[in-house]
Parts: C-alpha cells; structure tokens; sequence
C-alpha cells in the first residue's frame, strides 16, 4: 500500500454550470446534525471574514480583489492577506500549468476556518497534470494549514499517463479540516489523510475514475485514511469506478491507527470497475487494530457484469479489532461477491441493514462471510437485518459455506434476521440531504421494479418555490435530469434512458458499466 510523501520533501475548462454552490452559510439544521454526531468535528463558520479572490487569469502581484485576483498558487498561501475567517473565491476556468506540488498553508482558528470555495455559478477546475514529478509519485495539494475548508471546486489530473506515478490530487496534512462537495476524478489516490492529524470531515464530494492498473487488482482509492485519534469522519460521499477501493480505511503495520472513524451515509458503486477484478466498496480494517468504528446508512452496489470479491470488508486477517457498529446500510451486490465480510472484532453490532445478495446459483454468492472463531467472551448483537437470498443455498459462511438455518445454528447470530428468497420488488429512494448547503442532497435509486421514472421526495431539501436542477453523479457537466421550479412533495426522475458513465482520463482496464437504470445517483442543486 502507497504512502504519500509528506509535504515539504522534494517532489521530483472550463465554462459555468448553475449546479455550483450557493453563498451560503452553514444552516442551524446542519448545526444541529453535527452536534448529534459522537465525537463530532467542529462545524464549519462562516463569520463574514474579508473576501478575497483568485483565477485562472490571477497574478502573483494581484491584491486578491476581484478585479486584480490572485493566481491559484499564491491564493493557497494566502496571499500575506488572508485571516482565520476569511474566504478565498476561486473564479470559474481551467487552473494548469503547475511545476511543483500545490500547498494550502492558510491557517484558520476554531469558529473561524479559512475557505477555500468555487465562485457560486461558476465552474472552478484545478488540473494537477505537472503539480508533481512525473517520474515518481508524489502529492498535487497538499493542506497544512489547520482550520482550513475546501469547498466546491473540481479537481483532474489531465495526463494521459495511467500507471502509479499518477499524482495523489488531495492530501490533508493538517487537523480541524474539511472537504466539502468537491469533484475529483482521475488522479492516483483522491484523498489521502494522514494518521496523526485530527477532526477531519470529507463531506459530500464526489470522486470517480482514480487509480491505476496493478493486474489482476488495481490500487488507487477514492478515500485513503487513518487515524491516531480522530475524529475522522466520511459523510454522504458518492464513490464509484476507481481502480482499488471506494472507501480505503486501511494501515501497514507501523504507519497510523484505525481510531475513531465514522463512515455514513456515502453511496460507493462499481469501485474497482476499471480494474480487471474489482475490489471492496468500503474498507474498514489493516494491520492496527482497529476501534470506534461506525458504519451506518451507507448505500452500495455492484453491476452484475463485474467480478467482484468483497463488497464491504469489516477486520483484517489475523488482527483483532476492539469495537465496531454497523447499523442501517444497503448492501446490494447482484455479483459473487460476499457482501459482508467480516473479520474478529471483541465487540460488534450488525442490526437494521438490507442485504441484496446475487440470485445466480453459487457457493460464493454470500451475504455474511464470518472468519471469526466466536470466543465466547466476545460481545456480539446482530438482529433486525433484512437478507434476499435463497435461505436454502450456501448463502454464508463460518468455517465452511452453510445455508441460513446451518449458519444460525452454528453461530447464533442474527436469530431476528428476516432471509427472503428472490429480490426486492419495490424500487428504494434514498434522499440525504446534504451537511453544509441548503438546497442540495443526493438521491439514491435502486430502481427493483424497472421503472422508467422514479419519485423522489424532496420536502425536506427544497422550500416551494425553489429553482431546482437534478443531474445524475456520472453525467455531473451534461444537461439536467430533470429541473424546474419546485412545488412540494416528490419530483419524478426519469431513469431512461440510462446516463453513461464519465469516459476516464488515460488507459483501463477496462470501461465501467452503465449502472441504469436498475441504479443510479442524483445530486440535486437549488440554483438561483
């Protein structure tokens, strides 16, 4: 596994869309979120610091105005302006050119972080393609500063070049930061977070089409973390089609901890699609025992058409973890994968999730796939989970592939589950609204019924009256989906014909699949 270079160490287009972010404050609703969650990061203020500016166009001797504005580099050191408090606009166009790395030294206060944040209207993109050595691996931003957010903005690596000296676009090397609704795509490892840094929150991004070929696997993760303390938390992420891993919560031994990760709410597809075998949508577990891990309310799938082997691994092979919730996800596989997997844990709660499994007859076609010994000191609630699979086929394992009834009888857990054979045959509509931008959320359509259209209830993200705009994630810089002026209750989103998946950047594998419309992800914008 890569470890990125720690800052400081020699390191050998686009027009407007009215989906970007509003000016907006944090909402008291989102406030409210956050102080529900355990252990929450500090929630982002924004207390009408100075404005300041930079652009494609910006010039190291700007002043950071908006007619005079800041190029990209200077802007990210501040400019020997800028204040805790204060937000940096990055001006809508094409940033490229880059000889070195790109470092965000700004450094903010609690209350009051520095903002890093796409001009509302505008399309703001940051191309890496040189911000690093090209013959070596190597980091393209790099964030130091801590109480720093990064808001809005897309993030690319252009090179044509895809093998493992592509550059890692993100790397948080600071503590009390965030990552907020960005788009990044096609570099190495999207985002990459080092174990000793603290209250650190990627919220709402969407990242696709990162990594690169490693046959049979491919390595490079849409989110790469650790953590030594955190907390760390992933919230209502969409992650699909990378070479390795959607979420990537993994340690070698010696490097960092898994302490105090919370992972919700996040839609993670088809990861691994651009490799030859596909690897796990969510990753929890190394070589460090991990605790305090929270999984919940997450939404995952993979195409019938890739191989898969894990879709959400939970422990790692020979090291007990200490205590893990897994609660109120939607676990969907229609491959021979297993869709939970799970490794020693000293304590452990699997309750109120859906298990899709494949319905194609197969020994590895498992929904839990248990590699525990059971030591009965070990503390383990499992119930209330909704399982589709043929409960008489060899459906789980423990120490050898068993049906349902084998497998209660053999471990006792889950004695509450429901199993039912076949599939669902109601189409589910997730709706998560999102943290920090009123008017935004993502929907999630497991379209079971194969409906043309879908409604989708959006009382609780729009206000009548709203303008709206609703794009799928794998078509984010085409025409809307659906748009119009908002007039409470649902809004019906058309499901044919089904949007392809983003072309990557470079050489794959091979080429994702299109996912619809059996399922697909919407983000939804409210746009002036």
């Amino acid at each position: 596994m890569y470890v990125p270079r720690r800052s400081g160490q020699s390191l050998s287009r686009r027009s407007a869309t009215r989906w970007a972010c509003a000016i907006l404050t944090v909402s008291a609703t989102a406030c409210s979120e956050l102080a529900r969650e355990v252990t929450p990061p500090s929630a982002v203020v924004l207390t009408g610091g100075a404005s300041y500016y930079a652009a494609p166009s910006g010039t190291p001797t700007g002043d950071g105005s908006i007619i005079n504005p800041w190029d990209l580099r200077t802007a990210f050191g501040g400019g020997g302006r800028v204040q805790a408090g204060d937000t940096v606009w990055l001006r809508g166009g094409l940033y490229n050119g880059f000889t070195s790395q790109l470092l965000v030294t700004t450094i903010g206060a609690p209350g009051a972080f520095v903002v890093f944040r796409q001009y509302p209207s505008e399309r703001a993109t940051i191309d890496v393609d040189g911000a690093t050595s090209s013959t070596s691996r190597g980091d393209a931003i790099v964030v130091t500063g801590d109480y720093t957010a990064l808001w809005g903005f897309e993030v690319v690596d252009s090179s044509s070049v895809r093998d493992a000296t592509r550059a890692n676009m993100i790397v948080n090397d600071a503590s009390h930061t965030k990552y907020i609704n960005l788009v990044i795509h096609d570099g190495g490892i999207a985002f990459y977070n080092y174990s000793n840094r603290l209250d650190v929150e990627v919220a709402g991004c969407i990242i696709y089409n990162n990594g690169w070929p490693e046959p049979p696997y491919g390595n490079g993760h849409a989110l790469y973390v650790k953590s030594d303390v955190g907390p760390l938390v992933l919230r209502d992420n969409v992650l699909f089609n990378q070479f390795g891993y959607g979420v990537h919560a993994y340690t070698n031994e010696g490097t960092g901890q898994l302490v105090n990760i919370t992972v919700r709410g996040n839609a993670s597809f088809d990861n691994g699609a651009l490799s030859t075998l596909t690897s796990p949508n969510i990753l929890v577990g190394g070589y460090a025992a991990a605790r305090q891990i929270t999984v919940d309310s997450n939404m995952t799938y993979f195409d019938p058409t890739l191989n898969a082997e894990w879709n959400i691994r939970l422990g790692w092979p020979g090291i007990l973890s200490h205590d893990l919730t897994f609660k109120n996800n939607y676990v969907v596989g229609l491959t021979s994968a297993s869709l939970l997997y799970h490794w020693e844990w000293e304590t452990s709660t699997v309750r109120d999730n859906v298990f899709q499994a494949s319905d194609v007859p197969g020994p590895n076609n498992l929904i839990y796939d248990l590699r525990d010994p059971m030591d009965p000191v070990r503390a383990y609630d499992w119930g209330g989970n909704i399982q589709y699979r043929d409960p008489a086929a060899p459906g789980w394992y423990h120490f050898g592939f068993k049906t349902w009834a084998q497998w209660l009888a053999n471990t006792g857990l889950g004695s509450t589950d429901q199993v039912i054979a076949g599939t669902p045959s109601t189409t589910k509509v997730f709706v998560r609204k999102n943290t920090y931008e009123p008017g935004r959320a993502n929907i999630i359509v497991y379209n079971w019924a194969n409906l043309g259209s879908v409604n989708a209830d959006l009382s609780g993200v729009l206000a009548p009256g709203d303008h709206y705009e609703i794009r799928s994630v794998q078509g984010l810089w085409g025409s809307p989906a659906a748009s119009g002026t908002y007039g409470g209750g649902t809004v019906s989103l058309p499901m044919t014909p089904a949007t392809s998946p983003p072309t990557p950047i470079g050489p794959v594998s091979r080429q994702p699949p299109t996912t619809g419309p059996a399922f697909d992800v919407f983000v939804v914008t409210k746009v002036s």
